[in-house]
């Protein structure tokens, strides 16, 4: 009985398991664990306030009041920082709420400088970054959307 080549078992079974190889990642580095949003929106709405009314020429003209996000920090650990990034009317603002929010916890904000006609009271909002207390920080591409805006 011949004995196969070695070498030749050898290179055949790097040929078969090299592509294979993509398994034995762990799921972080795969876009994984970490790779999941740690904040969630659960809602996201722009606020009017009252019309001017402007007698010359009869328009009634609305303004932007606020913009309000209601969010969990879906974590273990508290967060420091949360970066998020909102396009309303074509524009695309970036808001930070920097305070400690506790883990699990739901956190309404409130933002008032933002300047703009109102058109509506959808916006489309999302997570750009969050940093946390145990010194660990999420850096994503605002993948978590805004639900149906609701008044």
């Amino acid at each position: 009985m011949k004995l196969p080549n070695l070498f030749a078992v050898r290179i055949t079974l790097l040929v078969i398991a090299a592509p294979l190889s993509w398994l034995a990642v762990p799921a972080a580095a795969q876009g994984g664990a970490d790779a999941v949003v740690p904040i969630t929106i659960d809602h996201c709405t722009i606020a009017d306030q009252a019309a001017l009314d402007n007698p010359r020429i009869g328009m009634r003209t609305s303004s932007v009041a606020g913009l309000t996000i209601v969010y969990t920090n879906d974590r273990d650990v508290a967060a420091s920082e949360v970066d998020f990034r909102v396009r309303y009317q074509g524009r695309t603002l970036k808001f930070v709420d920097r305070r400690s929010i506790p883990a699990h916890a739901k956190i309404s904000r409130e933002f008032s400088n933002f300047n703009a006609v109102f058109y509506g009271n959808s916006a489309d909002c999302s997570v750009t970054s969050a940093a946390f207390a145990d010194g660990t920080r999420w850096d994503g591409s605002g993948q978590a959307q805004t639900p149906a805006p609701s008044r």
